[in-house]
């Protein structure tokens, strides 16, 4: 007999006999019968309250037990016990349901003796399903039991006691037998529905495998078969699908969407929507606001990177993935999403946000390195225009109180002090001792914006503008879409800064070219080496590609070096992260290993020994909260600190 038709594993012979001795010594009764009749589209779900067989008949039956997942055509048996949750669903045809709830009792005389062959095969909780060899017992048995149970026949208690036990006769005697065709849980689908149920929390694909007692390697070749997608792809799927039903609604905000859907925050959904979609979340709340207002717009004659076009997503994506490889195409994209440009004409009136005059349309474009016209000083103006996606505003030609709700490192590079930080970018080690005495916030609202009194704020997403514009001049300034270059160059004309800006870049970019002539020059022992940038936190494994913070950004593009061909292809050229099992990591581990987070933790798994990297003292530890900003500050300390490192593995 092939695997396909074997016994179920866990009725051995043994257990077979304690299966008769339980039923022998136990008082058994029937509960009650459930029938239901069911079409495509109306899934079934039901916790058990007792232990059941379920036999369904009919067309294409897909069934859940807790996580196991089932496929029966035409004919299926199934058992749970107590508290099994149940799911049912058929996508050919229509689908008969019969659930027998049944309950065992313990007589006193037999209690002991059941009580210890329970603890050696409890066969009331067991969870199975298989085809039956002679489905015509089973459709005449049941669909008459199901009638008597209806009936008002006084002898009906009788016949259903004795047609239960000769139901699980046949049940018990076919497995026996091995005269059934035993149903394989479908993993991918178990995989799915766990994904599906469980993707707000914290859950990775490493939980999946051990729950489902599977490989890296099975598991993706399952998933790709059945969604298309690896588990990761999926849970990434399903999570961004699950932040584009949200953002319809303009009552929630981005982080509080990030946290519902299952990122750590904000930036982290930012980053991966944009690589997902190729437009930003706000850019997508954007875009379907503009639909709302106007439905009748041919999407045709709309540029796929207008932020108020009405351009389809999958279009959007299609045009992103032809053209994501191409450097200098993506830094005028990021400028374009930008949209700032300093106009010439300068005003003497108070600074105060000027609206547009269409809502819908954003103003000519330029990158940050040509938006710099002909600068007045202070002498000749007070305030200046700025012209962005959301239209002109009049803002202080040299702003005193600055408001900025996100990456402080860069405007403390350029001398400005900002009146009030949150609270987690202010304890980043780079320029703690700097931030000290600004006043910290968790949680920005417009009373709490008052009161800090700014001249000028710099917010990132379309919620905080329309929170905060109308109490001082607002710039909506797209932190996480530009590198560093263009997005100091760009702060830089904001704050009337453009000389401090360039000063910072050219201190910046010689450091740069100092440290990777130090390099060069230290005995050539990065020449052919890779490097994975590593981060091992709150239980999860990540990759990270060159720029997604962590250092990437100067490690690979900055320095050069290499990273292995998997995160080339795989990270740097996809979502910029990867979350990785412990199985799959040999295959994304370098020759050097710059490891953050919880350094010790990760030590404790034996995987971890067995990498080269390990073995051969190349792991060089980061430090988390110096490492998590790229901000230009931060990048600058971060620099010193990678490149004592390098020096120091290139002297051992």
């Amino acid at each position: 007999m092939d695997a396909g038709n074997r016994s179920l594993d866990l009725f051995t012979a043994e257990r077979l006999e304690t299966v008769a001795r339980v039923w022998a010594l136990a008082s058994v009764r029937l509960v009650d019968i459930r029938c239901r009749h069911m079409g495509e589209q109306e899934p079934f779900h039901y916790a058990l309250p007792a232990s059941t067989l379920i036999y369904t008949r009919g067309g294409h039956a897909e069934v859940s037990l807790d996580q196991a997942v089932y496929h029966a055509e035409r004919f299926g048996i199934f058992h749970g016990g107590k508290g099994t949750e149940v799911s049912i669903r058929t996508d050919k045809g229509e689908l008969d349901i019969y659930l027998l709830l049944y309950k065992a009792d313990f007589p006193p005389a037999y209690k002991q003796e059941l009580m210890r062959l329970l603890d050696q095969f409890d066969p009331f909780r067991q969870r199975y399903g298989f085809a039956p060899g002679d489905p015509l017992f089973f459709e005449r048995h049941v669909p008459d039991m199901y009638r008597q149970w209806q009936s008002a026949d006084p002898l009906r208690q009788f016949y259903e006691k004795t047609a239960l036990h000769r139901l699980f006769y046949e049940v018990y005697s076919a497995i026996g037998r091995g005269d059934i065709h035993v149903f394989q849980p479908d993993i991918a689908a178990q995989a799915v529905r766990f994904i599906d149920k469980h993707y707000r929390s914290n859950i990775t694909v490493k939980q999946l495998q051990e729950l489902l007692h599977i490989s890296s390697a099975q598991l993706n070749r399952l998933m790709k078969k059945k969604t298309g997608k690896t588990p990761q792809e999926y849970l990434m799927h399903v999570r961004l699908n699950a932040a584009k039903e949200l953002l319809t609604r303009q009552d929630v905000t981005l982080r509080e969407i990030a946290r519902e859907v299952g990122f750590y925050d904000e930036y982290q959904l930012s980053h991966a929507f944009k690589r997902w979609y190729g437009l930003t979340p706000i850019a997508f709340r954007r875009n379907l606001a503009f639909r709302m207002r106007n439905p009748y717009i041919d999407n045709d004659y709309q540029s796929p990177y207008n932020e108020f076009s009405s351009a389809d997503i999958t279009q959007l994506k299609e045009g992103i993935e032809r053209s994501m490889h191409s450097k200098m195409k993506h830094k005028s994209l990021l400028a374009l999403a930008l949209g700032l440009t300093l106009l010439s004409a300068c005003s003497s009136a108070p600074a105060k946000p000027v609206a547009s005059e269409s809502p819908n349309a954003a103003s000519p474009v330029s990158s940050p390195s040509q938006s710099a016209y002909a600068q007045p000083s202070a002498s000749e103006s007070e305030t200046r225009i700025v012209s962005t996606s959301t239209g002109e505003v009049e803002v202080p030609a040299n702003p005193q109180r600055v408001l900025t709700t996100n990456l402080i490192g860069d405007l403390i590079a350029l001398g400005v002090t900002p009146i009030a930080a949150p609270e987690h970018e202010a304890n980043t080690i780079a320029y703690r001792e700097l931030a000290a005495p600004v006043p910290l916030w968790k949680e920005l609202n417009p009373e709490l914006v008052t009161s800090y009194e700014p001249d000028l704020i710099l917010v990132y997403s379309k919620e905080q503008y329309d929170a905060f514009s109308k109490i001082a001049p607002t710039v909506l300034f797209p932190f996480f879409e530009l590198s560093a270059q263009d997005r100091v160059t760009a702060l830089g004309d904001v704050l009337n800064k453009q000389e401090e800006a360039k000063q910072v870049l050219a201190d910046y970019n010689a450091k740069i070219a100092d440290a990777k002539r130090q390099l060069e020059e230290a005995n050539r022992a990065f020449e052919g080496q890779t490097f994975s940038i590593l981060e091992f936190i709150w239980g999860g494994l990540y990759v990270y590609g060159d720029s997604f913070g962590r250092g990437g950004d100067i490690v690979y593009n900055g320095l050069g070096l290499q990273a292995p061909e998997v995160v080339r292809k795989e990270v740097i050229a996809g979502e910029q992260w990867r979350e990785l099992s412990m199985e799959v990591l040999p295959e994304y581990a370098g020759d050097y290993i710059l490891l953050s987070g919880d350094v010790d933790k990760i030590s404790e798994n034996p995987v971890w020994d067995t990498l080269p990297a390990v073995k051969n003292g190349k792991v060089i530890p980061l430090d988390f909260d110096l490492f998590y900003h790229n901000d230009i500050y931060s990048a600058d300390n971060q620099l010193e600190y990678l490149l004592d490192k390098l020096l120091e593995a290139a002297g051992s």
